[in-house]
């Protein structure tokens, strides 16, 4: 199955898993601390089940869910959970949790903490698990060691890859302080490697080792999380050794990082893709051939060129490694003005009739380089536009309502979006073009899509590949819509001393560090 790219969802009988076959040092060390500089900040509170997508990632050094990915792949393998079966078609799923698991408070891992975990997250419904379990109807303690998830009906995405966004806290604190939601943000008892020993939002958490903790012992007593925002400032950290691990770093910085012995640069392509979204239901830019048109004036190259350092040539609305190496045969990936000017006159605009906003967002560096190439691009095939860099989260609001209303007072030609995975499966972008789902702001509809997905879901258990071809059919069909621009997708950049080891990049949420595999030389 992992050769598909996709994975398998059947039950997996696992010890150690979550750990099981890591870099294990041969003894823990007594008092040794790795520091990590964040890219993107650290989360605003403690609280798991009050944080969306990579805010929560940092966290699970602290909680740990049911299941998840296997290091930096996407097969599915117990971590709390020792084994699970399915009936009814998918819509019953019974998981049998790890004995002798104890939680940072001294109790015991039970079946109602997985359902008061569950519940409350579902009470608070600011979680990315909270999205992604809609169609759990209930969860049932069947004994203390066996719980069992309920769905509303069988279908849809696969469960266990939804279930990996799910961590499980203590029954005691949920029950004793679920009133007190204050307590969560600043407090933390879950039954991972590390116990949180100091949170400071916008600035530090410092997180201890757990020396109960159920599987092998962390090299590192403590791991020390650090906001730092100013990219120089982490670059010159990392190179004073003041920092071990560094996400955020100058690109003009990183060839003379790579030259450092004393420093491993890790670059590859990575998973967020850059989306630069069309109003494909209402004004211009509901034309398919204008949206081809601008598809095939945009200088991909010259795009490379500009941010080399950051970006890759694009993959079309999914990844590769999501659909086994696969990239859309239809995607249009070089600039062809003959072509642009084809469609432009297919599509009855004249050069220099008609003017776009492009919307970028605010203080997002490589979004602006790119806004002006694509500017220069579409200028020439006389399509002129106006650059505006807009506050992201008011912009989303604003497009989520006209995706319900179509009022065109709500209306924009177009926004940015950087998407990236929130489930180890290509469901995580298939969001993006059906109705209803909060990125799908420009409101795409194709009921053919929405078709394929289904057929995809419902057939993968038993025929993975099978449900690839499905997807990849689905796939296809949206890039000849073109009802996005796909421009680049980001590389994956981590710098770190050369000493540290046992890292690995995150499958789903990079940059995040899951320092309990970490060691130092």
């Amino acid at each position: 199955m992992r050769g598909s790219g996709l994975l398998a969802t059947v039950a997996i009988l696992s010890a150690f898993l979550w750990v099981g076959d890591l870099l294990v040092p041969p003894a823990a060390s007594q008092e040794a601390t790795v520091r990590v500089a964040t890219f993107g900040g650290l989360p605003r509170v403690a609280d798991p089940f009050d944080q969306v997508g990579r805010l929560q990632a940092d966290l699970e050094n602290i909680y740990e869910p049911l299941v998840y990915p296997y290091r930096d792949t996407f097969e599915i393998r117990g971590v709390l959970a020792e084994s699970w079966t399915s009936a009814e078609g998918g819509a019953v799923w019974t998981f049998k949790l790890r004995r002798n698991v104890k939680f940072h408070d001294g109790t015991d891992l039970t079946a109602e903490a997985v359902k008061l975990s569950f519940d409350r997250d579902r009470a608070t419904g600011r979680s990315t698990a909270s999205g992604l379990l809609t169609d759990v109807r209930e969860v049932r303690v069947i004994d203390p060691l066996t719980v069992q998830f309920v769905l509303r009906l069988a279908g849809g995405p696969p469960f266990l890859p939804r279930l990996t966004s799910l961590v499980i806290a203590s029954a005691k604190a949920l029950r004793e302080r679920v009133n007190d939601p204050a307590w969560f943000r600043a407090n933390a008892v879950g039954t991972g490697p590390y116990m949180l020993e100091e949170f400071v939002a916008r600035d530090r958490m410092v997180l201890r080792r757990f020396d109960q903790y159920w599987g092998p012992k962390p090299f590192f007593s403590r791991a020390i999380f650090l906001e730092i925002p100013e990219a120089a400032s982490q670059a010159l950290m990392i190179d004073r050794g003041e920092v071990d691990i560094a996400y955020n770093i100058p690109p003009q910085s990183l060839v003379g990082m790579k030259q450092n012995t004393q420093l491993r640069v890790i670059q590859v392509p990575g998973d967020r893709v850059m989306n630069w979204r069309m109003n494909v239901s209402l004004g211009p830019l509901s034309n398919r051939a204008l949206r081809k048109a601008l598809a095939y004036a945009v200088d991909y190259d010259a795009l490379l060129k500009a941010r080399t350092e950051e970006i890759s040539p694009p993959e079309g609305p999914v990844p590769r490694r999501y659909v086994s190496g696969w990239v859309p045969p239809n995607l249009i990936t070089r600039q062809d003005l003959a072509k642009a000017h084809q469609f432009l006159e297919e599509a009855g605009v004249r050069p220099g009739q008609l003017q776009l906003t492009l919307n970028i967002t605010a203080g997002a560096a490589v979004q602006a380089t790119v806004a002006e190439v694509v500017q220069a691009s579409f200028q020439k095939i006389g399509v002129t536009t106006k650059i505006t860099a807009v506050d992201f989260t008011p912009m989303f609001v604003k497009l989520q309502r006209f995706a319900r209303t179509k009022n065109p007072a709500d209306a924009e030609d177009t926004m940015t979006l950087i998407r990236g995975p929130f489930i180890p499966h290509p469901a995580a972008y298939f969001s993006s073009y059906e109705p209803g789902f909060q990125t799908n702001f420009m409101d795409y509809r194709n009921a053919r899509v929405a078709q394929l997905f289904e057929l995809g879901y419902a057939v993968e258990r038993r025929d993975p590949e099978r449900a690839l071809e499905y997807y990849k059919q689905a796939i296809q069909q949206i890039v000849d819509e073109q009802p996005d621009l796909w421009l680049y997708v980001e590389r994956r950049i981590v710098v770190l001393r050369s000493n540290i080891q046992g890292y690995f990049m995150h499958p789903i949420w990079f940059p995040e560090t899951h320092v309990f595999t970490l060691t130092r030389r």
